[in-house]
């Protein structure tokens, strides 16, 4: 096993952090739409080959994936971990391990960065 598995507590106390994960959200989208962890990414764990490029483009970034019970999460875990993501974690509890408010509907459009602009003095 190249992932970690953190409980309620751990989540909770990295997400209040002054350095937010990223938190995967490998449900499907009708579940996901359902309640999720505001911010949260959802890339069903049955799409992730095809959508790679909705998954962080650092690999050393944490990940948090929430799934529900059972296989899905762990499959997600090894397809990262084999994809070469150096610092991954399945929340055990998945989403019932949140513990704020959830979100519900669509993901909310991600706005990649661009280049940083200064403004040089004469």
């Amino acid at each position: 096993m190249r992932y970690q598995t953190i409980d309620r507590g751990s989540f909770n106390a990295e997400m209040a952090g002054a350095k937010r994960p990223c938190v995967l959200d490998v449900r499907p989208q009708s579940a996901f739409e359902a309640g999720h962890v505001p911010g949260a990414r959802n890339v069903p764990v049955h799409d992730m080959g095809r959508r790679m490029k909705d998954l962080p483009a650092v690999k050393v970034t944490r990940v948090l994936v929430i799934a529900d019970p059972g296989r899905r999460g762990e499959a997600a875990c090894n397809f990262l971990a084999l994809m070469g993501y150096a610092d991954v974690a399945l929340v055990a509890e998945g989403i019932a391990a949140w513990v704020g408010e959830l979100e519900t509907g669509p993901e909310a459009p991600r706005v990649e960065p661009g280049p940083e602009l200064r403004v040089i003095p004469n």
